[in-house]
């Protein structure tokens, strides 16, 4: 009689599980990037501060070889020597294994800035920022401080992200602590938690009441303080002096503001030297550090206030070395790299600053222009670009995302029309 249709099978459901591929692919990439360069004869010695993280391995706390023996120091900030003392414990004094850390430590990167790129601007923009940080030269031989920095940098800005999408107290705790591990791993990142709140006081004001938004932004700065006074007050009295993260920072102004950082066009932008700043400041060398610094920043006010004229010829190459890559020294590598993303990440930076969502996706040109400014005052160098480079790359990203969605929107007669505020 009538035949009978055959039963339609429902379609299959997608898994709910996220797929691990394609992060497992990124996390690879990104430490194969770094590891090969190991293996096939970059330089493994150790940096400069591994005899106080081997003190410290040693259960002699943060402390320099001196020679009455080890006495303690706040000269480099503590995360990555404290990082640093856990791999000697299990691996020896092996510069390999040291090495080899670091380089696992900065391929995470690539995963926290491609899952802080997809919060806030798109699965798009997220990936292109992951394979980004994954192959950038500067990211790839990053010193291990400032790839520490770098990490945590990325780490905070995607709770901070997360927290403004969802203010929560618990959140906005969690949030300030991880500033302050930030903090921890580079001073640079001390005053981010205040620029940060500055930039959350309208998006925040939009979810929660007046009264909650103050009181979810003291707990950022309560967070901050409960990871770093503890570090300030062992300062205090390991060094005598008021040193929130560390020391040096006093010195690291003089080596960019002297005379002669100011005046020699050889230097293009770059700060001196330690042994050019005592060449030119005999009276820095030979005292202990926290006096070292005070001097330091006497001198350097000092002479900023007599020759103010004089930094206007290096504005301009610290601005280039923020942009693309230091000028002294000249890295070609580096400088291509640079240059090509110069174009994303301004166009990003501009999309960002402007579009519909900018009180949202602004908060990395926040952050760049914070390191810019430091850039401009401690001079342009490779290693101070470091920890800003994931946010640089995020925009980048965006810029390249955008860029495609344009092409491929030409390429059918059709225009993007930006939303409207």
């Amino acid at each position: 009689m009538f035949a009978h249709p055959e039963p339609v099978k429902p379609r299959p459901r997608p898994s709910e599980r996220p797929n691990p591929g394609p992060w497992l692919a990124l996390f690879a990439a990104g430490a194969a990037a770094r590891v090969v360069p190991l293996l096939i004869g970059r330089s493994m010695a150790g940096p400069e501060w591994l005899p106080i993280a081997s003190n410290l391995a040693h259960g002699l706390g943060l402390a320099a070889n001196a020679a009455a023996g080890p006495i303690a120091t706040a000269q480099v900030p503590p995360l990555a020597p404290w990082l640093a003392s856990g791999v000697l414990r299990v691996a020896g004094p092996h510069p390999v294994a040291l090495a080899l850390a670091f380089a696992v430590l900065g391929a995470l990167v690539p995963l926290v800035v491609a899952s802080l790129g997809m919060a806030v601007y798109g699965g798009g923009a997220g990936r292109w920022a992951g394979w980004i940080c994954a192959l950038d030269p500067l990211l790839v031989l990053a010193p291990a401080i400032e790839s520490v920095a770098a990490l945590a940098l990325a780490t905070a800005t995607l709770a901070t992200a997360a927290w403004i999408k969802t203010p929560r107290p618990g959140r906005a705790l969690g949030v300030g602590m991880l500033w302050g591990i930030g903090a921890l791993a580079h001073p640079a990142l001390l005053a981010l938690p205040l620029l940060m709140a500055a930039w959350a006081w309208v998006p925040l004001g939009l979810t929660v009441a007046p009264r909650d938004r103050i009181r979810q932004t003291l707990l950022v700065f309560a967070g901050l303080a409960t990871i770093v006074a503890p570090w300030t007050l062992r300062n205090a009295g390991a060094v005598h002096g008021f040193v929130p993260v560390n020391t040096g920072n006093g010195v690291a102004l003089l080596a960019a503001s002297s005379h002669r950082a100011w005046t020699d066009p050889a230097l293009r932008g770059a700060p001196l030297t330690r042994d050019q700043l005592v060449a030119e400041h005999p009276e820095v060398a030979g005292r202990a550090e926290v006096a070292t610094d005070r001097l330091a920043l006497e001198r350097a006010a000092a002479h900023a206030a007599e020759h103010a004229p004089e930094a206007l010829a290096v504005i301009a190459p610290r601005a280039f070395g923020f942009a693309i890559a230091p000028l002294h020294p000249f890295d070609p590598w580096l400088t291509i790299a640079g240059a090509l993303l110069l174009p994303f990440w301004l166009w990003g930076a501009t999309r960002a600053a402007t579009g519909a969502r900018r009180l949202f996706q602004s908060v990395p040109v926040v952050i760049a222009a914070w390191f810019l400014a430091r850039t401009l005052v401690f001079g342009t160098t490779t290693a101070a670009r470091v920890p800003v480079e994931p946010m640089l790359a995020l925009l980048a990203a965006v810029g390249l995302d955008d860029a495609r969605r344009r092409a491929r929107a030409w390429s059918h007669g059709l225009r993007v029309i930006p939303g409207r505020s």
